[in-house]
């Protein structure tokens, strides 16, 4: 059972990105996680739901994104589920410095900053991300 818990859903549009990150954000402040684990969950879960919006919803109506957050002691989990056409996400890994060029590095970013990253699909419709960062320093007030 988690300790803490959130729970947004917005619609699938580029433009609630930001109001995704920021709602994380103010959560995980909340909660008084450590800066450095916050910055990489909010790149990791802003990475995650541009691609929701930009890929999965591009040719459709855009359903929504639910994103859902909790803390059990120093684990954060972040689940993210939507309703677009089930994608399978490539096992890939960052690349050297010299070879970096524009896009098709996300996936491989959010892997790099999580612990662990758990794609699901259900049916013909829909997807839920899971991501875990593990031992997560929570500042002493």
């Amino acid at each position: 059972m988690a300790s803490e818990m959130a729970t947004l859903t917005v619609p699938g549009l580029l433009e609630q990105v930001p109001h995704i990150r920021q709602w994380l954000r103010g959560i995980l402040v909340g909660w008084t996680v450590s800066a450095e684990v916050i910055a990489d969950l909010a790149l990791a879960v802003t990475e995650i739901c541009k691609n929701i919006t930009l890929h999965g919803y591009r040719d459709i109506t855009p359903g929504t994104i639910d994103v859902r957050l909790a803390k059990y002691g120093d684990i954060i989990r972040v689940t993210i589920l939507d309703t677009a056409p089930i994608f399978v996400p490539p096992q890939a890994s960052l690349p050297p410095p010299h070879a970096l060029a524009e896009g098709g590095y996300g996936l491989a970013l959010v892997r790099s900053l999580v612990d662990e990253f758990v794609h699901d699909g259900s049916g013909t419709r829909g997807n839920c991300i899971t991501l875990v960062k593990k031992d997560v320093k929570i500042i002493q007030l």
